[in-house]
């Protein structure tokens, strides 16, 4: 539980530090850790035994320094933060490539660093994310003969994977496979995710989905801050995301780094409204998030009441032990017995 409270922490640190440095402040760093906080997807990644918002947080840590990093020692740790991103998900080796691509894209442009000293960088950083990611790919290779585990469809062919049979193997690509359909990939359906992700939460195992402020306020906050170069490597670097996920696994706790970026992107619209003289856009904006913070956390509650409940009552506590722990007894035994060593 303390574990999963500091991957929480972590991804809320890194949400705020991508704020500050789109142009917030303190406050609104606050607001941006708040909101996000307050979405179901994202605290279902963090909570319930998954590592995407640990991913996340390394990815965004990643995005972070790369927007600003000028020395050598900057693009060795964004190198770090990548290769951190790649050795807790395999998905990284898809986002780290564009990512990096992206950067030397966005920092490379007129006015902006040269693009041969961004290219270095960049390959500095994928020196080091190959350095930091391939002991965890190697391991997997030896111990369980397949760098990926289990592998997919590209390498099931190619590697001799250990203790699990072929035919099951292809039963969990079909499974993958139909879990991560979402609604749909054509165009359309591409153009209708933003209201599909947040009012069709159920299709998108998102446990209650991301609340208003990225529909409601994001494209206020991108529209407004468009000559802000940060803003703008923030939305290109979502829309590459938000396709790769498109066209892969769409399972909404696999875009928490998106919704990060679009919990900025929304306090930067809440921030407008604030310098608009219409009391009637500030009152909508406040309203707006309040709606969000309210039904995120209520379905947060909701969906952890057995756990509160065990937290008060200490009978309720042993039951829900007994309940949730397979093979307790055993296990008590190998903790508590003398003789077990």
């Amino acid at each position: 539980m303390h574990v999963r409270f500091l991957i929480f922490g972590l991804l809320l640190a890194a949400a705020a530090s991508l704020a500050m440095y789109c142009g917030l402040d303190a406050t609104g760093a606050w607001r941006v850790a708040a909101i996000v906080a307050a979405m179901p997807a994202v605290y279902s990644g963090s909570e319930a035994a998954f590592v995407d918002a640990l991913y996340a947080a390394f990815l965004l840590s990643a995005v972070r320094v790369g927007m600003a990093a000028e020395k050598f020692t900057e693009w060795v740790l964004v190198g770090l933060f990548c290769g951190l991103t790649i050795a807790t998900k395999y998905t990284g080796l898809l986002t780290v490539p564009f990512f990096l691509a992206s950067l030397l894209l966005f920092r490379g442009l007129p006015g902006r660093p040269s693009l041969q000293k961004t290219l270095e960088g960049c390959l500095t950083a994928t020196a080091f994310a190959a350095i930091v990611a391939s002991p965890y790919y190697i391991r997997n290779w030896v111990l369980l003969g397949c760098p990926i585990y289990p592998p997919p469809p590209g390498l099931i062919h190619f590697c001799n994977a250990k203790y699990l049979p072929l035919e099951a193997i292809r039963n969990f690509h079909r499974y993958i496979l139909a879990r991560g359909t979402g609604l749909g990939r054509d165009p359309l359906a591409f153009l209708m995710l933003p209201f599909n992700l947040t009012y069709h939460t159920s299709n998108f195992h998102g446990a209650g989905g991301i609340g208003l402020v990225p529909l409601g306020l994001a494209p206020i906050g991108l529209f407004s801050f468009r000559k802000n170069a940060a803003v703008q490597y923030l939305a290109l670097l979502s829309l590459l995301l938000t396709a790769v996920w498109f066209g892969t696994q769409q399972e909404s706790r696999f875009l928490i780094d998106v919704y990060v970026t679009a919990a900025v992107l929304g306090v930067l619209g809440w921030r407008k409204s604030d310098l608009v003289r219409g009391r009637w856009a500030k009152a909508t904006a406040a309203a707006l998030v309040a709606v969000s913070l309210l039904y995120g956390g209520f379905m947060i509650l909701k969906g952890q009441k057995d756990a509160l409940h065990a937290a008060l009552v200490p009978s309720y506590a042993e039951k829900f032990r007994a309940e949730r722990i397979p093979f307790r007894q055993s296990f008590e035994y190998l903790n508590h017995h003398p003789e077990v060593t």
